[in-house]
């Protein structure tokens, strides 16, 4: 079995490319191994870079933690943190178009079930003015480094697929 610290060099190996990363990030009692952020910026101009003729900001926040043990209610209570951290991280501005803010909980052992059901029903979307200054998803991203499996709400599978250990170590999966 992967241990966590690998996982976690690996991962952000990988993500250093494209994140900006710190470790031992703390929000409030909780603590969080790695944080990372991403701000992309795409527009189209006319003739000159005075003359825009859009633009659009897609930003991306993730927090990794090993969670050991604890119940459902501690997991809640610490989505309802991660939502008020939204107002803090995100600015809605002229050109924000979309932020993912991602908690990724990484366990050595069996995923419990009844963190396996909250994370497939969690799904918690703010939308800023109406959607016209864009608007922000948290989702929640329970993987088992023991069972190679990773649970998540069914609309952000794909984000979550990326987290597999096989794909950011294929070297040390046997």
């Amino acid at each position: 079995m992967l241990s966590y610290e690998t996982y976690l060099s690996a991962l952000g190996e990988k993500l250093s490319s494209q994140f900006d990363l710190c470790s031992d990030k703390a929000i409030d009692n909780y603590s969080y191994d790695l944080f990372g952020t991403m701000n992309i910026r795409n527009s189209k101009y006319m003739l000159s870079e005075k003359v825009q003729i859009y633009g659009y900001e897609n930003n991306e926040f993730l927090w990794i933690r090993k969670q050991n043990g604890g119940d459902s209610l501690s997991l809640k209570n610490e989505l309802d943190r991660m939502k008020d951290e939204i107002p803090r991280l995100v600015e809605p501005q002229r050109d924000h178009m979309s932020s993912l803010l991602t908690l990724l909980l990484v366990t050595e052992g069996d995923i419990p079930s009844e963190w396996a059901r909250l994370a497939r029903r969690f799904r918690y979307q703010k939308g800023f003015a109406l959607g016209f200054r864009g608007w922000a998803d948290l989702i929640l991203v329970i993987l088992s480094l023991g069972e190679n499996r990773v649970v998540t709400h069914r609309h952000f599978m794909k984000t979550a697929a990326f987290f597999l250990p096989e794909k950011i170590c294929p070297k040390e999966r046997t």
